[in-house]
């Protein structure tokens, strides 16, 4: 990830109701988005173009049914190593690894939290097996998923973040109030 993506960016609300759009739906046609925000298809793509150039939109997807493609199996790995170049190692086994979905340097008894997305748990085992055979890792607990009661793929763009604070009354960039006067107007 890029410095720039790292550091708040100066986003107004019409801003941030493009990201909610395009965050819930990223094949909406931009006339669609603009008519939703009060501005044309062109300046709501320059606005994503900034928006992506500034790293805050780092990419687009699909979300898949995991289960309906085979991948039964979600498991939660703890796992405990010395930090040093056996973390380094780790870290590069852990990112050719397509069952790990999530990666997380975390505080606590274990440095590492694992998200998995596996077939079975033959999967699960092998990837256990790998951990305990790696340099410096000292500890590994796996909890499986019984079941999923919420899980989301999106930002809450209305929480306290600073950057969303500082928009609390920022007004538009001229070109989305020129077009909303003009919206009016017509």
């Amino acid at each position: 990830m890029s410095k720039k993506a790292d550091k708040p960016l100066s986003l107004d609300t019409v801003d941030l109701e493009i990201l909610k759009h395009v965050q819930s739906d990223c094949k909406r046609p931009l006339h669609a988005i603009g008519d939703l925000v009060g501005l044309s298809a062109p300046s709501v793509m320059e606005r994503i173009r900034k928006l992506e150039q500034a790293g805050v939109i780092v990419g687009y997807s699909a979300k898949l049914n995991a289960r309906t493609l085979g991948f039964a199996v979600t498991a939660f790995v703890q796992v405990q190593v010395r930090t040093g170049p056996g973390l380094k190692k780790l870290l590069d086994i852990l990112d050719k690894e397509s069952t790990v979905q999530e990666c997380h340097l975390v505080s606590g008894r274990y440095n590492l939290l694992l998200k998995l997305v596996a077939p079975g748990h033959a999967e699960v085992q092998r990837l256990t097996d790998t951990l305990y055979a790696a340099e410096d890792v000292l500890s590994v607990e796996v909890n499986v998923a019984l079941s999923t009661s919420v899980e989301r793929n999106q930002v809450a763009l209305s929480s306290p973040a600073p950057a969303l604070r500082a928009i609390a009354g920022k007004k538009p960039r001229r070109n989305a109030t020129v077009r909303s006067a003009q919206a009016k107007s017509a």
